[in-house]
């Protein structure tokens, strides 16, 4: 009985065909890692953000009372996709920071830097 099941089931095992010719795998963009939460409180991204909205700087915000950029997408979402690339982010250090000249200061050359204009 038990060489049968085991017969049965090598009999069975899924063939995955190999990809098409010219196929390009393109790595898809999370949306967010927080759920349905489109400012992901809760993560570093998402308390960046909220640095970033609290002393007034544009990238936390695109108009005055709105959390949503003029693209559609939220400070969380784009943060998130710009992590995605490559391009490192000092969450913690916007997120802890105190005022806009202390969001400014983070960063270093290799890593993004927020203008903080207002």
């Amino acid at each position: 009985m038990r060489r049968a099941l085991l017969l049965l089931l090598a009999g069975c095992r899924a063939q995955i065909p190999p990809p098409e010719p010219g196929w390009v795998e393109a790595p898809t963009v999370a949306i967010s890692d927080a759920g349905s939460d489109r400012d992901g409180m809760g993560t570093d991204l998402g308390e960046a953000c909220h640095s970033l909205r609290l002393h007034g700087c544009y990238e936390g915000v695109a108009r005055q009372g709105s959390t949503v950029r003029p693209d559609g997408q939220t400070c969380y979402e784009r943060l998130l996709a710009l992590e995605a690339v490559g391009i490192p982010i000092p969450a913690r250090c916007v997120a802890d920071a105190a005022s806009a000249d202390a969001i400014r200061a983070c960063g270093t050359a290799q890593t993004l830097r927020f203008r903080c204009l207002q």
